[in-house]
């Protein structure tokens, strides 16, 4: 039994040689999408997962992409400070400002934040 919810016909496309991370989050984003009741067995690794999804699409120039993928764990983790502060980044590097500063305002307003 896989520890992801896969739809069988994307293990091929998630499992091919290395695991895809991007479509392995899409995959699990899609699931709980369907099944909203799953959301709190999952949260924690869905935000692991697009946290290391989205740094490494930044990682590779993937602004956009890496964006998507961590707006996805924001939306089960809207506290994680981690992902917002990447998400920012992300934002900053494709050129929203306004967006990136309204993200780095949130994180500085959030109590639990020494700035």
């Amino acid at each position: 039994r896989l520890p992801f919810p896969v739809r069988k016909g994307a293990e091929a496309e998630v499992f091919a040689g290395s695991i895809d991370l991007e479509r392995l989050l899409e995959e699990l984003a899609a699931f709980l999408a369907a099944y909203p009741g799953e959301g709190e067995r999952y949260r924690e690794a869905l935000g692991k997962l697009a946290y290391v999804a989205g740094v490494e699409l930044g990682r590779q120039g993937e602004a956009e992409r890496a964006a998507h993928a961590l707006r996805i764990g924001l939306a089960h983790n809207p506290a994680d400070t981690s992902l917002r502060a990447n998400y920012a980044l992300a934002l900053q590097s494709q050129g929203c400002d306004e967006d990136a500063l309204a993200e780095y305002e949130a994180i500085i307003a959030d109590p639990e934040v020494d700035p």
